[in-house]
């Protein structure tokens, strides 16, 4: 009898040790973001609030957390240049380092394909999760920008629009929003789309409606959310806290 309540108390004691440490090793497992900051000249006009934005948010992200951030760079095809994403930072949770990386960061010039770029971030977000798969429970990627794909090339007026190439874009969308979707990556956004003209261009559609349209697709579809601020003083800390609130 003694025998027994020994061994019972001896389990009970091990469950105790082990227990603890497993809860801990659950609770260390965080989420990875990334943020896309758009530096394209189409957000000249408030790129002091974007890196405003940007800055907050990676001030409000879990300390535990890992970020890594991601803008346009200039790269020469043939003798156009045009604006390709690149990864800016290393992921880190040094968020002295991160916003000083946001401070020095330029506009730069060229046509910007939004829907391959946001892919491209999936991919790589993917890739550091798959390195990392026990440190890690979820993944994100917050987008800061007015939702303009550049590679649409607006048709000179005495020619005739060319629907193929429009419509090929919008299947763009769609393939990249499936994709991303499938990977299980959730997409927020920040729509700074207040600057873009509300009457119908070219293809019968306004820019803004146009960007509009992709960002709600997007974050809808993926499990995120999206704002629109209609103003440039919008509160800062109040945008970002409806943002990323679960």
């Amino acid at each position: 009898m003694n025998r027994r309540i020994s061994l019972f108390l001896l389990s009970a004691l091990m469950l105790t040790a082990i227990l603890p440490g497993h809860a801990i090793a659950q609770s260390e497992r965080r989420t990875a973001y990334t943020i896309f900051i758009d530096n394209s000249l189409s957000l000249r006009p408030q790129f002091a609030q974007v890196l405003a934005l940007a800055r907050g948010i990676v001030r409000h992200i879990g300390q535990r957390d890992s970020i890594a951030i991601f803008n346009f760079v200039p790269r020469f095809e043939g003798r156009e240049q045009v604006a390709v994403i690149a990864r800016g930072t290393e992921w880190s949770r040094d968020r002295d380092m991160l916003i000083g990386y946001l401070n020095s960061m330029p506009l730069i010039e060229g046509r910007a394909a939004l829907p391959e770029s946001i892919s491209s971030i999936a991919e790589e977000l993917n890739a550091h999760i798959n390195l990392n798969r026990d440190a890690y429970e979820g993944k994100a990627i917050i987008l800061i920008t007015d939702g303009t794909d550049s590679a649409i090339r607006s048709p000179n007026p005495r020619n005739i629009v060319i629907t193929d190439e429009v419509s090929r874009r919008r299947r763009m969308d769609r393939q990249v929003t499936r994709a991303v979707r499938e990977s299980g990556v959730r997409v927020y956004a920040i729509g700074l789309t207040r600057h873009l003209e509300t009457t119908s261009s070219f293809d019968g559609i306004s820019s803004r409606e146009r960007a509009e349209t992709f960002l709600r697709r997007i974050t809808s579809e993926t499990g995120g959310r999206v704002l629109f601020p209609r103003m440039e003083r919008d509160d800062v800390a109040r945008l970002i806290a409806e943002l990323l609130a679960q």
